[in-house]
Protein backbone atom coordinates (compact mmCIF):
# COMPACT_ATOMS: atom_id res chain seq x y z
CA UNK A 1 0.00 0.00 0.00
CA UNK A 2 2.76 2.50 1.21
CA UNK A 3 4.69 1.99 -2.08
CA UNK A 4 1.84 2.09 -4.86
CA UNK A 5 0.04 5.30 -2.68
CA UNK A 6 2.41 6.55 -0.72
CA UNK A 7 1.44 7.05 2.99
CA UNK A 8 0.57 10.74 4.54
CA UNK A 9 -2.49 13.05 4.91
CA UNK A 10 -4.75 13.70 2.37
CA UNK A 11 -6.99 16.81 3.09
CA UNK A 12 -7.97 17.38 -0.50
CA UNK A 13 -11.96 16.46 -1.19
CA UNK A 14 -12.22 18.23 -4.61
CA UNK A 15 -13.32 16.33 -7.78
CA UNK A 16 -10.77 14.91 -9.91
CA UNK A 17 -10.41 17.74 -12.36
CA UNK A 18 -10.60 18.18 -16.05
CA UNK A 19 -7.10 16.41 -17.73
CA UNK A 20 -5.84 14.89 -14.24
CA UNK A 21 -4.41 11.44 -14.59
CA UNK A 22 -6.08 8.74 -12.60
CA UNK A 23 -3.49 7.86 -10.68
CA UNK A 24 -2.50 11.34 -9.10
CA UNK A 25 -6.22 12.16 -8.09
CA UNK A 26 -6.26 8.95 -6.35
CA UNK A 27 -3.13 9.65 -4.62
CA UNK A 28 -4.13 12.98 -3.94
CA UNK A 29 -7.93 12.66 -2.61
CA UNK A 30 -8.83 12.19 1.09
CA UNK A 31 -12.02 11.00 0.31
CA UNK A 32 -12.91 7.67 2.60
CA UNK A 33 -14.40 5.84 -0.35
CA UNK A 34 -10.86 7.04 -2.49
CA UNK A 35 -9.41 5.67 0.82
CA UNK A 36 -10.87 2.05 0.08
CA UNK A 37 -10.45 1.79 -3.27
CA UNK A 38 -6.76 2.61 -2.90
CA UNK A 39 -6.31 -0.18 -0.34
CA UNK A 40 -8.82 -2.31 -2.63
CA UNK A 41 -5.79 -1.73 -5.16
CA UNK A 42 -3.18 -2.32 -3.84
CA UNK A 43 -4.77 -5.38 -2.14
CA UNK A 44 -4.82 -6.91 -5.96
CA UNK A 45 -1.43 -6.18 -6.46
CA UNK A 46 0.09 -7.90 -3.28
CA UNK A 47 -1.72 -11.07 -4.82
CA UNK A 48 0.81 -10.52 -8.03
CA UNK A 49 3.77 -12.72 -8.46
CA UNK A 50 5.96 -10.53 -6.61
CA UNK A 51 8.40 -10.22 -9.74
CA UNK A 52 5.65 -8.67 -11.83
CA UNK A 53 4.35 -6.15 -8.74
CA UNK A 54 7.13 -3.72 -9.78
CA UNK A 55 6.46 -3.33 -13.51
CA UNK A 56 2.49 -3.29 -12.99
CA UNK A 57 2.96 -0.04 -9.99
CA UNK A 58 5.19 1.52 -12.41
CA UNK A 59 2.65 1.38 -14.94
CA UNK A 60 -0.53 2.46 -12.49
CA UNK A 61 1.54 5.18 -11.06
CA UNK A 62 1.84 6.42 -15.06
CA UNK A 63 0.79 10.29 -15.49
CA UNK A 64 -0.82 8.80 -18.95
CA UNK A 65 -4.08 7.44 -18.24
CA UNK A 66 -4.03 4.78 -21.09
CA UNK A 67 -1.08 3.15 -19.13
CA UNK A 68 -3.00 3.51 -15.90
CA UNK A 69 -6.17 1.42 -17.44
CA UNK A 70 -4.49 -0.67 -19.05
CA UNK A 71 -2.54 -2.25 -15.93
CA UNK A 72 -5.86 -1.67 -13.69
CA UNK A 73 -7.45 -4.07 -16.21
CA UNK A 74 -4.83 -6.57 -16.28
CA UNK A 75 -5.05 -6.36 -12.38
CA UNK A 76 -8.80 -6.26 -12.37
CA UNK A 77 -8.60 -9.50 -14.68
CA UNK A 78 -6.15 -11.76 -12.51
CA UNK A 79 -7.80 -11.00 -9.13
CA UNK A 80 -11.46 -12.08 -10.83
CA UNK A 81 -9.90 -15.27 -12.50
CA UNK A 82 -7.89 -16.11 -9.19
CA UNK A 83 -11.22 -15.23 -7.53
CA UNK A 84 -12.97 -17.92 -9.17
CA UNK A 85 -10.84 -20.83 -8.81
CA UNK A 86 -8.12 -20.37 -11.74
CA UNK A 87 -4.12 -20.56 -11.32
CA UNK A 88 -2.93 -17.90 -13.92
CA UNK A 89 0.66 -17.62 -15.09
CA UNK A 90 2.10 -14.16 -16.42
CA UNK A 91 3.34 -14.26 -19.82
CA UNK A 92 3.71 -17.52 -20.43
CA UNK A 93 5.95 -18.65 -22.95
CA UNK A 94 3.53 -20.05 -26.14
CA UNK A 95 4.87 -22.87 -28.97
CA UNK A 96 5.25 -21.54 -32.31
CA UNK A 97 5.55 -18.02 -31.37
CA UNK A 98 8.49 -15.82 -29.63
CA UNK A 99 5.63 -13.30 -28.14
CA UNK A 100 4.04 -13.57 -24.70
CA UNK A 101 0.35 -13.18 -23.90
CA UNK A 102 -0.73 -11.92 -21.46
CA UNK A 103 -1.79 -14.80 -18.96
CA UNK A 104 -2.09 -18.83 -19.43
CA UNK A 105 -5.35 -19.73 -17.46
CA UNK A 106 -5.98 -23.29 -16.20
CA UNK A 107 -8.58 -24.39 -13.92
CA UNK A 108 -12.90 -25.60 -14.11
CA UNK A 109 -11.41 -27.98 -16.12
CA UNK A 110 -10.23 -25.57 -19.15
CA UNK A 111 -6.90 -24.33 -20.10
CA UNK A 112 -6.79 -21.31 -22.42
CA UNK A 113 -4.68 -18.00 -23.26
CA UNK A 114 -6.20 -14.73 -21.94
CA UNK A 115 -4.72 -11.36 -23.45
CA UNK A 116 -6.25 -8.07 -22.20
CA UNK A 117 -6.88 -4.83 -24.18
CA UNK A 118 -7.92 -1.58 -24.15
CA UNK A 119 -9.92 -0.42 -26.53
CA UNK A 120 -8.58 3.07 -26.79
CA UNK A 121 -9.38 6.05 -29.30
CA UNK A 122 -6.27 6.91 -32.01
CA UNK A 123 -3.81 8.58 -31.74
CA UNK A 124 -5.56 11.72 -33.52
CA UNK A 125 -8.64 11.41 -30.83
CA UNK A 126 -6.15 11.55 -27.59
CA UNK A 127 -4.96 14.80 -29.29
CA UNK A 128 -7.91 15.95 -30.10
CA UNK A 129 -9.11 15.17 -26.95
CA UNK A 130 -6.16 16.55 -24.96
CA UNK A 131 -6.68 19.84 -26.71
CA UNK A 132 -10.55 20.38 -25.67
CA UNK A 133 -9.62 19.40 -22.14
CA UNK A 134 -7.06 22.52 -22.22
CA UNK A 135 -9.70 24.46 -23.50
CA UNK A 136 -12.30 23.17 -20.94
CA UNK A 137 -9.69 24.02 -18.14
CA UNK A 138 -8.95 27.56 -19.05
CA UNK A 139 -12.93 28.37 -19.25
CA UNK A 140 -13.36 26.71 -16.23
CA UNK A 141 -11.88 29.69 -14.54
CA UNK A 142 -14.41 31.99 -16.13
CA UNK A 143 -17.25 33.38 -13.25
CA UNK A 144 -20.50 34.01 -14.58
CA UNK A 145 -21.92 37.42 -13.67
CA UNK A 146 -25.52 37.41 -15.31
CA UNK A 147 -26.08 34.90 -17.56
CA UNK A 148 -24.43 31.17 -17.35
CA UNK A 149 -23.74 29.05 -20.40
CA UNK A 150 -23.82 25.38 -21.95
CA UNK A 151 -21.05 24.59 -24.29
CA UNK A 152 -21.75 22.09 -27.05
CA UNK A 153 -18.30 20.63 -29.07
CA UNK A 154 -19.84 19.65 -32.83
CA UNK A 155 -16.02 19.65 -33.83
CA UNK A 156 -11.91 19.54 -32.35
CA UNK A 157 -9.60 21.47 -34.96
CA UNK A 158 -6.31 20.95 -36.04
CA UNK A 159 -4.47 23.01 -33.63
CA UNK A 160 -5.31 24.72 -29.46
CA UNK A 161 -8.49 27.06 -29.34
CA UNK A 162 -8.15 30.35 -29.56
CA UNK A 163 -8.94 31.12 -26.00
CA UNK A 164 -8.18 35.00 -25.89
CA UNK A 165 -9.98 35.05 -29.14
CA UNK A 166 -13.16 32.99 -27.77
CA UNK A 167 -13.39 35.08 -24.13
CA UNK A 168 -13.11 38.10 -26.47
CA UNK A 169 -16.44 36.74 -28.64
CA UNK A 170 -18.26 35.90 -25.48
CA UNK A 171 -17.45 38.65 -23.40
CA UNK A 172 -18.71 40.91 -26.36
CA UNK A 173 -21.85 38.29 -26.89
CA UNK A 174 -22.88 38.63 -23.19
CA UNK A 175 -22.47 42.32 -23.26
CA UNK A 176 -25.36 42.38 -26.37
CA UNK A 177 -27.29 40.46 -24.71
CA UNK A 178 -26.91 42.49 -21.31
CA UNK A 179 -27.78 45.13 -23.37
CA UNK A 180 -30.85 43.61 -24.52
CA UNK A 181 -32.35 42.70 -21.37
CA UNK A 182 -31.76 46.13 -20.14
CA UNK A 183 -33.76 47.49 -23.23
CA UNK A 184 -36.38 44.82 -22.92
CA UNK A 185 -36.78 43.22 -19.29
CA UNK A 186 -40.07 41.77 -20.07
CA UNK A 187 -38.59 39.69 -22.56
CA UNK A 188 -35.99 38.09 -20.75
CA UNK A 189 -37.46 35.64 -18.34
CA UNK A 190 -35.48 32.65 -16.67
CA UNK A 191 -36.29 30.25 -19.35
CA UNK A 192 -35.06 32.43 -22.86
CA UNK A 193 -32.31 30.65 -24.28
CA UNK A 194 -29.66 32.75 -26.44
CA UNK A 195 -27.14 30.71 -28.74
CA UNK A 196 -24.44 31.82 -30.27
CA UNK A 197 -22.47 29.32 -33.08
CA UNK A 198 -18.62 29.69 -32.98
CA UNK A 199 -15.62 28.42 -35.25
CA UNK A 200 -12.21 28.62 -35.81
CA UNK A 201 -10.41 28.42 -39.07
CA UNK A 202 -8.94 25.52 -38.37
CA UNK A 203 -12.04 23.17 -37.87
CA UNK A 204 -13.15 23.84 -34.32
CA UNK A 205 -16.79 24.38 -33.82
CA UNK A 206 -19.10 25.46 -30.89
CA UNK A 207 -22.30 26.56 -30.16
CA UNK A 208 -22.97 28.28 -26.85
CA UNK A 209 -26.01 29.01 -25.05
CA UNK A 210 -26.40 30.93 -22.41
CA UNK A 211 -29.45 31.39 -19.90
CA UNK A 212 -30.22 34.04 -17.48
CA UNK A 213 -29.56 33.72 -13.98
CA UNK A 214 -32.04 34.07 -11.32
CA UNK A 215 -31.86 37.03 -9.42
CA UNK A 216 -30.53 35.20 -6.44
CA UNK A 217 -27.30 33.90 -8.18
CA UNK A 218 -26.50 37.13 -10.53
CA UNK A 219 -22.86 38.49 -9.66
CA UNK A 220 -22.86 35.20 -6.71
CA UNK A 221 -18.97 34.18 -8.65
CA UNK A 222 -20.90 30.77 -10.32
CA UNK A 223 -18.89 29.37 -13.12
CA UNK A 224 -19.55 30.41 -16.29
CA UNK A 225 -19.66 27.28 -18.32
CA UNK A 226 -22.12 24.97 -16.23
CA UNK A 227 -21.89 22.27 -19.22
CA UNK A 228 -19.34 20.95 -21.57
CA UNK A 229 -21.97 19.03 -23.91
CA UNK A 230 -20.05 16.68 -26.51
CA UNK A 231 -22.18 16.41 -29.65
CA UNK A 232 -21.68 13.43 -32.20
CA UNK A 233 -21.15 9.54 -31.95
CA UNK A 234 -17.43 7.71 -30.57
CA UNK A 235 -16.93 5.23 -32.80
CA UNK A 236 -16.76 2.75 -30.42
CA UNK A 237 -17.33 -0.57 -32.35
CA UNK A 238 -14.75 0.14 -34.69
CA UNK A 239 -12.27 1.38 -31.73
CA UNK A 240 -13.07 -2.49 -30.50
CA UNK A 241 -12.88 -4.19 -33.61
CA UNK A 242 -9.21 -2.77 -34.39
CA UNK A 243 -8.35 -4.28 -31.10
CA UNK A 244 -9.67 -7.29 -31.46
CA UNK A 245 -8.20 -7.95 -34.38
CA UNK A 246 -4.63 -7.20 -33.18
CA UNK A 247 -4.50 -9.62 -30.68
CA UNK A 248 -6.31 -12.17 -32.64
CA UNK A 249 -3.92 -12.00 -35.41
CA UNK A 250 -0.25 -11.82 -33.11
CA UNK A 251 0.82 -15.08 -32.13
CA UNK A 252 -0.64 -17.52 -35.00
CA UNK A 253 -1.91 -20.91 -33.92
CA UNK A 254 -2.04 -21.47 -30.47
CA UNK A 255 -2.45 -25.14 -28.78
CA UNK A 256 -5.13 -23.70 -26.49
CA UNK A 257 -7.71 -21.03 -27.20
CA UNK A 258 -7.35 -17.50 -27.40
CA UNK A 259 -9.85 -15.46 -25.09
CA UNK A 260 -9.40 -11.68 -25.72
CA UNK A 261 -10.64 -9.53 -22.90
CA UNK A 262 -11.63 -5.80 -24.06
CA UNK A 263 -11.97 -3.05 -21.86
CA UNK A 264 -13.55 0.15 -23.63
CA UNK A 265 -13.82 3.34 -21.67
CA UNK A 266 -15.18 6.01 -23.70
CA UNK A 267 -17.00 9.64 -23.68
CA UNK A 268 -20.16 7.44 -25.12
CA UNK A 269 -21.23 4.54 -23.30
CA UNK A 270 -20.16 1.50 -25.61
CA UNK A 271 -23.76 -0.45 -25.95
CA UNK A 272 -24.46 -3.64 -26.45
CA UNK A 273 -25.82 -3.35 -29.93
CA UNK A 274 -21.88 -2.21 -30.79
CA UNK A 275 -20.37 -5.34 -28.82
CA UNK A 276 -22.77 -7.16 -31.21
CA UNK A 277 -21.93 -5.50 -33.89
CA UNK A 278 -18.40 -6.29 -33.62
CA UNK A 279 -18.44 -9.80 -33.35
CA UNK A 280 -21.08 -10.80 -35.88
CA UNK A 281 -21.11 -8.63 -38.24
CA UNK A 282 -24.01 -6.27 -39.27
CA UNK A 283 -26.62 -5.84 -42.25
CA UNK A 284 -26.66 -2.48 -43.57
CA UNK A 285 -29.02 -1.03 -46.29
CA UNK A 286 -32.29 -2.35 -46.81
CA UNK A 287 -34.96 -1.91 -49.55
CA UNK A 288 -37.32 1.07 -49.87
CA UNK A 289 -40.29 1.75 -52.27
CA UNK A 290 -38.36 4.53 -53.27
CA UNK A 291 -35.02 2.20 -54.17
CA UNK A 292 -36.76 -1.06 -54.44
CA UNK A 293 -33.19 -2.94 -56.24
CA UNK A 294 -31.53 -1.56 -52.84
CA UNK A 295 -29.76 -4.48 -51.20
CA UNK A 296 -28.86 -5.78 -47.63
CA UNK A 297 -24.85 -6.06 -47.01
CA UNK A 298 -22.66 -7.67 -44.12
CA UNK A 299 -20.47 -5.72 -42.49
CA UNK A 300 -17.92 -7.93 -41.40
CA UNK A 301 -17.29 -8.21 -37.72
CA UNK A 302 -14.88 -9.83 -35.97
CA UNK A 303 -16.43 -13.56 -36.36
CA UNK A 304 -18.42 -13.27 -39.20
CA UNK A 305 -18.00 -12.13 -42.37
CA UNK A 306 -19.51 -12.42 -45.91
CA UNK A 307 -17.33 -15.19 -46.53
CA UNK A 308 -18.62 -17.34 -43.13
CA UNK A 309 -16.79 -18.18 -40.09
CA UNK A 310 -13.74 -17.17 -38.55
CA UNK A 311 -11.11 -16.95 -36.06
CA UNK A 312 -12.03 -20.63 -34.28
CA UNK A 313 -8.61 -20.05 -32.34
CA UNK A 314 -10.37 -16.97 -30.31
CA UNK A 315 -14.22 -18.51 -29.50
CA UNK A 316 -14.55 -16.08 -26.89
CA UNK A 317 -14.70 -12.63 -26.68
CA UNK A 318 -14.84 -10.44 -22.79
CA UNK A 319 -15.67 -6.75 -22.81
CA UNK A 320 -16.48 -4.38 -20.69
CA UNK A 321 -17.17 -0.46 -20.51
CA UNK A 322 -17.16 2.26 -17.90
CA UNK A 323 -14.82 -0.02 -15.76
CA UNK A 324 -12.66 2.69 -13.27
CA UNK A 325 -11.50 2.05 -9.79
CA UNK A 326 -15.04 3.80 -8.18
CA UNK A 327 -17.08 1.71 -10.71
CA UNK A 328 -15.78 -1.66 -9.98
CA UNK A 329 -18.96 -2.69 -8.39
CA UNK A 330 -21.57 -1.55 -11.09
CA UNK A 331 -19.04 -2.54 -14.19
CA UNK A 332 -20.07 -5.84 -15.14
CA UNK A 333 -17.90 -7.70 -17.79
CA UNK A 334 -20.10 -9.68 -20.57
CA UNK A 335 -18.76 -12.92 -22.53
CA UNK A 336 -19.41 -13.04 -26.04
CA UNK A 337 -19.15 -16.71 -27.93
CA UNK A 338 -18.62 -18.05 -31.26
CA UNK A 339 -20.84 -20.46 -31.07
CA UNK A 340 -22.51 -22.63 -27.79
CA UNK A 341 -19.08 -23.33 -25.67
CA UNK A 342 -19.19 -23.11 -22.37
CA UNK A 343 -18.61 -19.36 -20.91
CA UNK A 344 -15.27 -18.70 -19.33
CA UNK A 345 -16.44 -15.50 -17.77
CA UNK A 346 -15.03 -15.20 -14.00
CA UNK A 347 -17.03 -13.34 -11.31
CA UNK A 348 -16.24 -10.24 -10.61
CA UNK A 349 -13.71 -9.59 -7.53
CA UNK A 350 -13.89 -8.13 -4.66
CA UNK A 351 -15.96 -4.94 -5.13
CA UNK A 352 -16.51 -1.63 -2.91
CA UNK A 353 -20.31 -1.14 -1.13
Amino acid sequence: MDELFPRGPRADFAARSFNEPLYDFLNRSGDPFIEDIRRLIAGWLSHMPSMHIADLQCRLQSKDDAEFESAFWELYLHEAYRRSGYSLTIHPAAAGTTRHPDFLVLGNGTRFYLEAVRACASSSSAGENKRLEDARRVLATLRADRYMLDMATYAIGTRPLKVKVLRRDLREWLADLNRKANRHPAGTGSRTLHRLPWHQEDGWRLEFTAQLLRPEHIGTGLPLIRAHLAMGWGHDAARILAALDEKANKYGPLEAPLVIAVLSNTQFRTEDIDVERVLFGALTGRPSPQHPEAHQMLEPGHWCTGKGWKRPHAPHVITVHDLYPWTISQAQPACGQRSSQVSLLPHSPAGLP
